[in-house]
């Protein structure tokens, strides 16, 4: 999914469409995540003693995936309050441009409507500038509990190689939720650079 083409004509309703999309998209993964750790917990068990340590870390990694969907379903509920400030600036930037076009002799009249409305958009404006720093705020959050996940899907690694008969498997299975955690960490990290251009 490539964020940068949206940010060409700088629109931040299109950006804030295509964050949600990336967030589904992470959501998705974190809940493939834990799915892939509950089954390598569960062989861990089957396994006994030599992939104990493997099935501790399966289980630090379901934690992980459970704290990141926590993130996105608070993500996506953010975006849809960004979506209504986003259209509502666009409505206010629409009636504004609407009272330019109106001929100079009725502008006096309507001087007090058109300051109203320009308060109004000034007040969406603030609004949504704190909104857009508050969205980068929460990606950050999620891409340093990425790196968490990052260094859980090495350890499960390294923990695989003891379990012995069942190490080519538990191996398989850590390779499984590493490309996982390596997806959701890139496509986090395509928001934050859409949303960096967005802001720049």
């Amino acid at each position: 999914m490539d964020f940068s083409q949206s940010q060409a004509g700088g629109r931040p309703l299109q950006l804030v469409v295509e964050i949600s999309a990336g967030i589904r998209q992470v959501t998705a993964l974190s809940r493939q995540v834990n799915l892939v750790a509950l089954n390598a917990m569960l062989a861990a068990k089957q396994a006994g003693s030599q992939a104990r340590g493997f099935g501790i870390v399966s289980g630090e990694l379901r934690q992980f995936s459970g704290q990141l969907d926590r993130q996105m379903h608070e993500l996506g509920d953010f975006i849809g309050d960004l979506v209504h400030s986003v259209a509502e600036s666009a409505r206010i930037r629409l009636h504004v441009a609407h009272l330019d076009q109106i001929p100079a002799a009725i502008q006096p009249r309507l001087a007090g409507a058109a300051t109203r409305i320009e308060a109004r958009q000034a007040r969406i404006d603030s609004d949504g500038s704190e909104r857009w720093f508050g969205l980068g705020n929460r990606l950050d959050h999620a891409l340093r509990l990425c790196n968490t996940g990052v260094a859980l899907s090495r350890a499960a690694k390294i923990e695989a190689v003891y379990g012995q008969a069942l190490a080519a498997s538990l191996r398989q299975v850590a390779d499984e939720i590493e490309d996982a955690i390596a997806t959701i960490l890139g496509t986090l990290k395509q928001l934050r650079r859409a949303l960096a251009h967005h802001a720049g």
